[in-house]
């Protein structure tokens, strides 16, 4: 499965340990809030981004998708309440962080 898709080898744990997690929420009928409505979770606009961080809060899934988005050193996106492209920009020394 993570060559179809290409997960990096470095990356399959977390990668595994996330899908085994939605999957457990599908087993239970549920979905993740980026399932949901994945839109705002790459949106341009900053707004949007903020409240899918806020959406994230009780997300079940929240620390696997954490331990992959940091492990895959995702740069766009919101991934776990933190939006990644906020904090790719903290790296390069500009304004950015958690939402």
């Amino acid at each position: 499965m993570t060559r179809e898709i290409g997960i990096r080898t470095e990356v399959s744990k977390q990668w595994a340990d996330l899908t085994a997690k939605l999957d457990e929420m599908a087993d239970r009928g549920q979905q993740t809030p980026c399932q949901s409505d994945p839109e705002p979770y790459f949106s341009d606009a900053s707004s949007e981004r903020r409240e899918a961080c806020q959406a994230c809060t009780w997300c079940p899934a929240r620390g696997a998708c954490a331990a992959f988005a940091v492990a895959n050193a995702e740069q766009a996106g919101v991934w776990a309440g933190t939006d990644r492209q906020l904090t790719s920009k903290a790296k390069a020394g500009q304004e950015g962080g958690r939402c």
